[in-house]
């Protein structure tokens, strides 16, 4: 065989010639930095090896765009979740470094981006997220921006265009201050956090009902109980305790909806005489070539009458292995319609930590015929997951943040195409973890968090 061998640095590889002494090859990722690429032969029975010059190739780091978001309102000294989301036009690997947060001159702390590689499949560049718990001691507008370090692929950029935060008391939202111990949970447990509310000026005593707001919620999390009412007699701080659970990761790293054939029958999805597999035609096959024989074998009948019946059967039995044969090909092929599927959706690990949120998801489509092609959609819970993905030989693989810490519930959807139809995967459990908030409300009006790290 004849090579021709590409060096990047101490990295080489080695690829075929065609037939007119050329070699085709994918494209080549390479880090931001000078890169000597030299192009080796490696001879054969009938040319001798050779080696080309050094070119160099300079890589530039690829440009970012920064921006914030956050809520437009807090309460002093109790934290509120700012997020930076970090662009590319890149279809490289994905961003890293840290965002520092500032309002205005002070800085309010720096988190690490959690990143997403390019997917060719899709189009989509790659990106990167980065979340921080930030506090603010005194009331006012702040302006709050973002900037991303950069890192060896990838630029500087920001700060980002400013997000106002009007920062406000908590005796202004409802005469009273609303605090909650952090809690610190295993995925799969719970655990308890103190309630606390503090009387403020013109608190005249009463009910305040505290509630885990639905909006900005972990994924996973749930609080009991919900609301958790806290009787204030006076003006003496009084407690109660909410229960905090996290929903656990699955313990299989594969689900798939398991298919009733009953319930199909009933449905007349596979009816056998009309399906795609050729099944019912080569069952109908085989009972009249076994009623052919018998009727060979069997006394008490004329003989003449005996051929006739086993001759028709006969017929019969030839004519519906033919159909049998003719209706196994995929998409119809004798059959009736667009054929059923079966997705499956399999991943490496159900748990990770928000620094290294990077799921790798494998999808498999099968079906009676031969395997599918179209698009595949994940889905985080009803919330479609990125983009589509091409399937080839019944199989696409997503490498896939997902967001938020804590436990997600994803699932696969084939999406069908003209000749095979759509099916679903059963959910996956996989937990993000990390630390993150759970926004409280109260009646009367109040807010708070209670601080929550997922193990």
């Amino acid at each position: 065989d004849v090579y021709k061998r590409q060096n990047i640095g101490t990295a080489s590889n080695v690829v075929p010639l065609n037939g007119q002494g050329f070699f085709e090859d994918q494209p080549i990722q390479l880090p931001a930095g000078n890169h000597s690429i030299v192009a080796a032969y490696a001879g054969d029975n009938s040319y001798t090896a050779s080696t080309s010059a050094a070119d160099t190739i300079a890589i530039s780091q690829a440009t970012t765009n920064i921006a914030a978001s956050g809520p437009a309102s807090a309460t002093a000294n109790q934290s509120i979740s700012l997020t930076a989301t970090i662009t590319t036009n890149s279809n490289g690997a994905a961003p890293t470094g840290t965002v520092t947060f500032n309002s205005g001159t002070t800085t309010l702390g720096t988190a690490p981006v959690v990143g997403t590689a390019a997917n060719p499949n899709t189009g989509v560049s790659a990106s990167g997220s980065a979340n921080l718990s930030a506090t603010f001691a005194t009331t006012g507008t702040k302006s709050v921006t973002a900037t991303y370090s950069g890192d060896a692929n990838y630029s500087a950029s920001g700060p980002s265009t400013a997000l106002s935060v009007n920062v406000t008391t908590a005796a202004a939202a409802g005469a009273f201050t609303i605090s909650a111990t952090p809690v610190t949970v295993t995925a799969g447990g719970n655990g308890v956090s103190t309630i606390t509310i503090t009387p403020g000026a013109g608190f005249v005593g009463g009910d305040v009902q505290v509630t885990c707001a639905a909006t900005g919620l972990p994924p996973g999390v749930t609080c009991t109980p919900n609301p958790l009412t806290i009787t204030v007699p006076g003006t003496t701080p009084v407690s109660g305790q909410m229960t905090v659970a996290v929903q656990g990761p699955s313990a299989k790293l594969s689900a798939a909806v398991q298919t009733d054939t009953r319930t199909m029958l009933a449905a007349g999805a596979t009816f056998p005489w009309t399906g795609n597999s050729g099944g019912g035609w080569w069952t109908l096959s085989a009972g009249t070539g076994l009623g052919a024989m018998l009727l060979l074998l069997m006394p008490g009948l004329g003989r003449r009458k005996q051929i006739r019946a086993a001759l028709g059967l006969g017929l019969l039995c030839v004519l519906s292995f033919t159909l049998g044969c003719g209706g196994g090909s995929s998409g119809g092929g004798g059959g009736v319609g667009a054929v059923a599927t079966h997705t499956s959706i399999s991943v490496t690990t159900a748990k990770l930590p928000s620094s290294a949120n990077n799921f790798a998801f494998t999808v498999t489509v099968t079906s009676s015929g031969t395997a599918p092609t179209g698009q595949v959609q994940l889905f985080d819970g009803v919330t479609a997951l990125g983009l589509p993905a091409a399937v080839s030989n019944g199989t696409v693989m997503f490498n896939s943040g997902l967001g938020a810490v804590g436990t997600h519930a994803i699932s696969a959807h084939y999406l069908g195409n003209t000749t095979t139809l759509a099916s679903a995967s059963g959910a996956l459990n996989l937990t993000v973890t990390g630390t993150t908030t759970v926004p409280l409300t109260t009646m009367p009006s109040g807010s708070g968090n209670i601080n929550l790290t997922i193990q």
